[in-house]
């Protein structure tokens, strides 16, 4: 038997929908825009904090991340 997966955090900064870009005009830095179908270019709801969960329903990891789990 097989332990089971620990349940990957939904942190908006590992969404296969997350877009990074740069604004328009420099002074206004980066954008983060979600790509899914039903947001397509609107602005990610976020938040990017160090480990809080967005609660955005349309999160989806990145494939292939490979990175290590956050502490809880």
């Amino acid at each position: 038997m097989t332990a089971p997966s620990p349940v990957e955090p939904h942190l908006a900064a590992r969404c296969h929908y997350l877009k990074m870009t740069m604004a328009p005009r420099p002074a206004t830095g980066l954008l983060n825009l979600c790509t899914h179908i039903v947001r397509d270019g609107s602005e990610c709801v976020g938040p990017f904090l160090d480990d809080a969960e967005t609660a955005c329903g349309l999160w989806e990891p990145k494939p292939g991340d490979n990175s290590r789990p956050l502490p809880r």
